[in-house]
């Protein structure tokens, strides 16, 4: 066809072994060690996230608390950290996910960093102490763990749910699942294919957890941030159809330019914006598009981290597979942008 062809990968496998070497040499967390003994430039597994933050609510008690907001399609917790100073009175929310789609493992280490970062800086960062004293931040680093899991222990690049079988294959992609715009675009009926949207809306529990509890606590969350790798863009409504804006729209657009200017200051990393459809594809049943319409959150966006072609660092053949050595870059940058989306809250009504 004419088409000029360049092979970024040519062995794939290559990748993979390389990353379970990676684990196999990362030095474990367990219940009971110091949070400062976690290692942010690490990949986790869901029991030493689990751990670490089972120990940040014993070394922070008066600004961590823990939960579980439901269990996975397979048992797992899906954890919840929420860090806050109390004041006696409802605050509004920040609220932050990670790790819906299995394979993008930056994603919820980014968001693991961003804990960390707040939490051990608090009293001496003046951005962070205002923030904390004043509203709670809530951070699910992984909000799809029975694939996370997988990814870690059979296929490295597994991206759905794990319910099933139907006609012979498993899982849902989570994120082509919510109740907004179900099924209208960039998803598949086909139980085998990796954007598979499922049997119907909210079929998976995942979606299900993650939802209902938007929807208890929507009065107070302001801000709905959903984060995954990669290409490194910036992403907000609509999602589900070219040339459909909300009506918001230009504070969105100068919200973004900020973000994104924070960003690329850091590292130089230049982070495209825009709605899913004018820079990447339409997706009906996403997150962020269902936070902004059903839940009515304010600000509702998409992070799609490292690697891409927008940093300098040459990490763009990773796809997926970014090693450890990039969690902290990536991390540090993408929280320039997302500080200004926290910020917001406080004066949001």
């Amino acid at each position: 066809m004419g088409m000029d062809v360049t092979v970024l990968v040519h062995n794939v496998q290559d990748l993979v072994d390389r990353d379970m070497a990676e684990l196999a040499k990362a030095v474990p967390f367990k219940a009971g060690d110091e949070p400062k003994d976690f290692a942010l430039d690490q990949y986790h597994s869901e029991a030493e996230i689990n751990a670490w933050f089972t120990s940040l609510a014993t070394t922070y008690p008066t600004l961590v608390t823990t939960t579980s907001i439901g269990n996975s399609h397979e048992g797992r917790p899906i954890q919840l950290i929420k860090i806050g100073k109390s004041t006696g009175q409802p605050k509004k929310i920040f609220w932050l996910d990670a790790g819906i789609h299995a394979r993008e493992w930056v994603a919820p280490a980014t968001a693991l960093w961003i804990v960390n970062e707040l939490l051990t800086n608090y009293g001496t960062n003046a951005d962070y102490t205002t923030l904390i004293n004043t509203i709670d931040i809530y951070i699910a680093p992984s909000i799809n763990p029975d694939g996370y899991e997988f990814t870690r222990s059979s296929d490295r690049l597994w991206r759905k749910t794990r319910s099933g079988p139907r006609n012979g294959c498993y899982g849902v992609d989570p994120n082509r699942n919510w109740d907004f715009k179900w099924a209208f675009s960039g998803a598949s009926s086909n139980p085998c294919s990796e954007i598979y949207d499922g049997p119907s809306a909210f079929s998976e529990v995942e979606t299900q957890v993650v939802s209902n509890y938007l929807l208890a606590n929507k009065a107070q969350i302001k801000a709905y941030v959903s984060l995954h790798s990669y290409s490194e863009l910036w992403m907000f409504p609509w999602s589900y159809q070219a040339h459909t804006y909300t009506t918001d729209h230009q504070e969105y657009l100068t919200l973004s330019s900020q973000g994104t200017a924070a960003i690329r200051a850091l590292h130089g990393t230049r982070y495209q914006s825009g709605t899913p459809p004018d820079i990447l594809y339409a997706v009906g049943g996403g997150s962020f598009d269902w936070a902004k319409a059903v839940a009515g959150i304010k600000w509702s966006f998409t992070l799609e981290l490292r690697p891409g072609d927008g940093d300098t660092d040459n990490d763009g053949n990773y796809g997926f597979q970014l090693p450890a050595s990039y969690i902290i870059r990536t991390a540090d940058e993408a929280w320039a942008g997302i500080l200004l989306i926290a910020k917001q809250v406080i004066n949001t009504p």
